[in-house]
C-alpha cells in the first residue's frame, strides 16, 4: 500500500502545484475512498497513517478541506492527460439521485471506461 502511495503522489505532483503535505493527503485520501468506497470525514480518518489519536487525524482533514479550493477544470484536465490519451476512449454517462441534508440531489456524470470502471469526469447538477 505504500508503494502504491508514493506512486500516486509522484503521478499527482506532475499535475497539481500544491506543497508535499497536502500532495501526500490527497494521494492517500484517493487510496482511502477506493478502499472505504465511503465519503465521510469521521470514515476517511481512519485511513491516514501515523502516531496521532483518531480526533487528530479528523482535525487534520477538516482543516484540509477548509482550506484547500479544487478546480474541476484542473481536475478533469488530470484526468483526460492520464486516462484519454489511449487510441479508443469510451466515455460514459450516468445520472444518480442522492439525498443529501434531508434534500433528492440529482447528478449527471460524464467520466471515461478504464479498465472495468469508470473514471468521472465532469458532474453536474441535473
Amino acid at each position: 500500500m505504500q508503494a502504491m502511495n508514493k506512486e500516486l503522489e509522484n503521478q499527482l505532483r506532475k499535475h497539481f502545484s500544491c506543497d508535499k503535505r497536502r500532495v501526500s493527503l490527497v494521494a492517500t485520501l484517493i487510496l482511502g475512498l477506493l478502499k472505504l468506497s465511503q465519503s465521510s470525514l469521521s470514515k476517511w480518518c481512519k485511513t491516514l497513517t501515523g502516531e496521532r489519536s483518531l480526533e487528530a487525524r479528523y482535525k487534520q482533514l477538516q482543516r484540509f478541506a477548509r482550506f484547500f479550493r479544487f478546480s474541476s477544470k484542473l481536475y478533469a484536465q488530470f484526468i483526460w492527460r492520464e486516462y484519454g490519451q489511449g487510441k479508443e476512449v469510451y466515455l460514459t454517462l450516468d445520472r444518480s439521485e442522492w439525498k443529501m441534508r434531508g434534500k433528492w440531489v440529482q447528478v449527471i456524470l460524464v467520466g471515461i471506461a478504464h479498465q472495468g470502471m469508470s473514471i468521472p469526469i465532469v458532474m453536474a447538477d441535473a
